[in-house]
């Protein structure tokens, strides 16, 4: 749902300049509703006391026409809430039962009767928010692929450039990543379980990434690679806008523990 407030600016998927409305990202509905304080990386890894901005009623931006705000949000939103919730009750049992689940690497989700291309869609639509706040102002432009597969809730095709990864979230930190290498992160906790030094280099492999990582998923999307821990959901765009299935996923989870982007540790 739009917010009644708009401001003037290019839509980042069809480019129209006009009055933007504000998208959630994620949707509303799915956990995107608390207020949340946002800080910059920066602030974070040199420990400045810093004031962060408050972002109320849900994390987002002022990056869609209400035409395209409209559009997506009524073709897509329902499903990525519906697997959402099914992803927050698996989180919930998980941390209930940890000792059942501390030694899988991988949890086989069953989700019943689920439009996949609906959820990437709205996968794709969520990461062109999260671009159009980086440094790449003509992503929509150069990439008009992308665009068609946003915009034509029935388009299949997806560029070989681009893949996309989902894996169960668990973190109270949310992250937005527009343009990113992946970090390999290292920790040392203490016995109460809290981290109390980490470590961090450049994965050997670069990983161009943009990623938003917000509870219950960490959503990411590469650029001609692969990227680790994490479950490619690229061919969910073999499906039909219309096809409804009974879809076996195997899903990793882990935690954010720090907000440098990629980083992961499992559950």
């Amino acid at each position: 749902m739009a917010r009644k407030r708009v401001r003037t600016g290019t839509c980042c998927i069809c480019r129209k300049i006009g009055d933007l409305s504000f998208e959630h990202v994620p949707p509303q509905s799915a956990f995107n509703k608390a207020t949340a304080i946002e800080y910059t990386l920066e602030s974070w890894t040199t420990k400045r006391k810093v004031k962060g901005k408050h972002r109320q009623g849900g994390i987002g931006g002022y990056t869609l026409c209400e035409q395209c705000n409209n559009d997506t949000g009524s073709w897509y939103a329902d499903e990525y809430v519906k697997w959402a919730k099914t992803a927050f009750d698996i989180l919930s049992l998980m941390e209930r039962n940890s000792a059942h689940f501390s030694n899988k690497a991988e949890i086989a989700v069953m989700l019943k009767r689920v439009y996949p291309l609906r959820f990437l869609k709205q996968v794709v639509t969520c990461l062109f928010s999260v671009v159009s706040n980086g440094p790449d102002a003509e992503f929509a432009r150069n990439h008009p692929d992308l665009v068609s597969f946003v915009l034509n809730k029935h388009e299949t095709h997806l560029s070989q450039d681009f893949q996309f990864f989902l894996r169960l979230h668990q973190s109270q930190l949310i992250r937005h990543y527009p343009i990113a290498g992946k970090i390999s992160v290292t920790y040392d906790k203490d016995e109460s379980g809290n981290i109390v030094r980490h470590s961090m280099r450049v994965a050997g492999q670069p990983n161009i990434i943009s990623e938003m990582a917000h509870p219950p998923f960490a959503l990411i999307m590469t650029y001609g690679t692969d990227f680790p821990e994490s479950t490619n959901i690229t061919h969910l765009s073999s499906y039909g806008y219309d096809d409804e299935v009974d879809l076996l996923l195997p899903l990793i989870a882990g935690r954010g523990l720090t907000p440098y982007p990629g980083s992961f540790h499992p559950l």
